[in-house]
């Protein structure tokens, strides 16, 4: 399914509007460092996308590798640079959940307190703050991207934004296509411009002011994002989790989650409970997931991967920082039998057995870091 989509995308059909619309462009050189306004193929999630930004994340692997000497990698992680990318809207149908970008806003639809009918309290309806979700926002890394440059003929270069249709792509990207050797805005009325069609092209980046607002610029250029890979060899799936801070409510800290499972096996999995496990000092808690509603199962080769997002709130440890890790309970189909029933039941935590995530908001910013040198 995700090779079918790729080829859905990137190969060109009959010449008609429809099928003009779904070609995106050519195969691009593959680098290890992208900019803003290169368009792109995910290829662990098929979707078309384009880079607006970069964050710096802390990316854990395990289990952790040696270098040639013997001796395994540092425990505190590496330093990497991931993107903040747009997804076309036209291909979240795609996704089973699609990534979106979190943000604390101020809840306006409270009803006044002088109100005679008011609704009930205990929902979410009378929070001075809410969580807002805004789809079509994801961040990837180097490995995850496959380049493309569009290559349209000059009759048939349609605007930016009807090019990569994102609700934003106005927001972020002027109208008009550049040349990305030159930084020039490319025209097709000159003389010759015909036989140069297979130009690398890029978009250019409008300034931060015309952008939605997300929080404040300050903090998102000061962001560090925890990224935790984990290859779970026994089981043959692969988990990775990325971890950001998205602020404070009274004494509540908020934290969003993406999780990414990935079988990479030869049977189908299914995702049968998710439960999250908090530890703040003495005090332990659990925070049980919707995904048993779901059951999602991972297809081998088919559909492989699944993945979501969530919000979650704790209180900062006093004593101790705060952790967390998720138990997943999953259970192996057989591919032999034709009901397909259970082979195996087993769990996996995440980032592993030994290991879980320290919820440290200074650790998350790169100015308390600079603070501490």
């Amino acid at each position: 399914m995700k090779f079918q989509s790729l080829s859905k995308i990137l190969t060109r059909k009959n010449a008609t509007v429809a099928s003009r619309q779904q070609y995106f462009g050519r195969l691009d050189s593959v680098r290890n460092n992208y900019k803003p306004g290169q368009f792109f193929m995910n290829k662990c999630t098929p979707y078309r996308g384009v880079i607006y930004g970069e964050v710096e994340a802390n990316v854990f692997r395990y289990p952790q590798l040696s270098d040639s000497a013997g001796k395994k990698s540092s425990s505190e992680g590496k330093r990497e640079k991931l993107y903040r990318v747009l997804i076309d809207k036209r291909d979240r149908s795609l996704i089973r959940t699609p990534p979106h970008e979190s943000t604390l806003v101020e809840n306006l639809s409270q009803i006044p307190t002088n109100q005679p009918f008011k609704r009930n309290y205990s929902t979410s309806d009378f929070k001075k703050y809410i969580v807002k979700e805004t789809a079509g926002y994801d961040i990837v890394a180097a490995d995850e991207i496959v380049p493309i440059s569009p290559d349209v003929n000059s009759s048939e270069m349609p605007t930016v934004p009807e090019y990569f249709q994102h609700e934003h792509t106005k927001w972020f990207f002027h109208e008009k296509f550049i040349d990305s050797t030159t930084g020039r805005v490319r025209r097709f009325d000159l003389p010759g411009m015909e036989a140069n069609d297979r130009l690398p092209q890029m978009v250019e980046l409008t300034n931060h002011e015309s952008r939605p607002n997300f929080g404040s610029r300050d903090q998102e250029n000061d962001e560090i994002v925890k990224v935790y890979i984990t290859e779970h060899e026994k089981y043959q799936m692969q988990t990775r989790l990325v971890v950001r801070f998205l602020g404070k409510i009274g004494n509540e800290h908020w934290w969003t989650f993406f999780l990414r499972m990935t079988n990479n096996g030869s049977s189908p999995i299914m995702i049968h409970n998710q439960i999250m496990n908090s530890k703040n000092g003495r005090r332990v808690e659990q925070f049980q997931s919707n995904i048993q509603s779901h059951r999602p199962i991972l297809e081998p080769f088919i559909n492989p991967s699944y993945q979501f997002s969530w919000c979650q709130s704790f209180l900062p440890g006093q004593t101790s920082p705060m952790t967390c890790w998720l138990r997943m309970d999953c259970v192996r189909h057989s591919m032999t039998e034709a009901a397909r029933e259970a082979q195996e039941k087993f769990l996996i935590q995440i980032p592993n057995m030994t290991h879980s995530v320290l919820l440290d908001e200074a650790e998350f910013r790169k100015s308390t870091l600079v603070e501490k040198i």
